[in-house]
């Protein structure tokens, strides 16, 4: 599979890019090849992305146009974190388990959006609860 970023071919190179893909290979079966596990991960951008066959570029032929795909920023209460490949990712923030999240509480990231410290996250107490923990 390559993938263009700005109109520019991009050969995937895991040591180099600005992006990485995990389960981008599969098997066909009857005709099929389903890369239904397929993540994309890279910093936020408008993506193509062209499959191909390895050793078959000329000989097989996909009805489908290359997959546009937007890589958004992180949502509000989302953590930004970046790996040592330098590209970013988004965490939900956790909060110790004495905080009842989903059920009467929400967790609160912390300040600092590149640490997802559960000791320094805050259990916030949706509307109607109170309490150490709500």
């Amino acid at each position: 599979m390559s993938i263009k970023l700005n109109n520019e071919e991009l050969e995937i190179d895991d040591d180099i890019n600005d992006f990485y893909l995990l389960g981008n290979t599969c098997t066909f079966i009857k005709g099929y090849c389903n890369l239904n596990k397929l993540q994309v991960y890279g910093n936020p951008n408008k993506y193509i992305l062209k499959p191909y066959i390895e050793n078959y570029h000329d000989e097989l032929q996909f009805k489908f146009d290359p997959i546009e795909i937007t890589i958004k920023e992180c949502s509000k209460n989302q953590i930004v974190v970046v790996s040592n490949r330098g590209i970013q990712y988004c965490e939900e923030p956790v909060c110790k388990d004495s905080c009842p999240v989903g059920i009467s509480a929400k967790c609160i990231a912390y300040y600092n959006k590149e640490k997802n410290d559960i000791n320094l996250n805050k259990c916030e107490c949706l509307p109607g609860w109170d309490g150490d923990y709500c």
